[in-house]
């Protein structure tokens, strides 16, 4: 039984949604899980982290070495509005 891509998208949009990453937590367990399934997928993964080792930014790429390919580059952190209010 194969899912639709409809199906695969929006259970891939709640599974990342589910994290707690507001800006004064980790994001280490939403960046670990990403690199996972783009790993899985062939994407090679680097991860650059903050001087306090809690947080980490991630370049994704895929393709030949030696020819122009895709990298991946994304925003994980959630700023809450609160104290804006």
């Amino acid at each position: 039984f194969f899912m639709s891509a409809d199906l695969r998208s929006l259970s891939w949009l709640k599974r990342l949604v589910a994290y707690n990453t507001v800006s004064c937590f980790s994001n280490l367990e939403l960046i670990e899980d990403c690199k996972e399934v783009l790993e899985g997928l062939g994407f090679e993964c680097k991860l650059f982290y903050d001087e306090s080792k809690s947080k980490a930014n991630m370049l994704a790429t895929v393709g030949p070495k030696d020819v122009p390919g895709v990298v991946l580059s994304g925003h994980t952190d959630v700023v809450p509005v609160s104290a804006q209010l």
